[in-house]
């Protein structure tokens, strides 16, 4: 009976030892692919911002300008005859001046707006870049 016990005991203990060894397996593969991941995304930043950097540089206004300057391209103002130009009826242009009139007179205030002014009015600045 003795004998039978201790084989018993060690196949349980066999077997929870290969379960333990599965699941270190399974903690390492999972770290090792989340590393993977990592990298990767490491990578797909790198190259979002190479991407943004060369579409803002390529596509910037003034790059844009330059190269139309560069390029001897033969652009002209539009003639005058060229322009053509739409007469409103005179009862839409009359409701259209009244309008804007009276969003001119009465200057609109947001309450929360100024009760939390902290400081002047914000101003759009050209960034420069190097």
């Amino acid at each position: 009976m003795r004998l039978s016990r201790f084989f018993g005991f060690l196949i349980m203990v066999t077997i929870i030892s290969l379960l333990y060894v599965q699941m270190q397996v399974v903690i390492f593969q999972s770290a090792y692919a989340a590393n993977d991941k990592e990298s990767q995304l490491r990578d797909l930043l790198d190259t979002k911002t190479v991407l943004v950097y060369n579409i803002d540089r390529l596509e910037s206004a003034q790059n844009i300008g330059n190269k139309m300057l560069c390029s001897k391209a033969e652009l002209q103002f539009t003639a005058e005859e060229q322009i053509s130009s739409l007469k409103l009826p005179a009862q839409l242009a009359k409701s259209w001046n009244a309008n804007s009139a009276a969003q001119q007179r009465r200057p609109r205030y947001n309450l929360v707006a100024l009760l939390f002014n902290l400081g002047s009015q914000a101003e759009a600045t050209e960034r420069i870049r190097k």
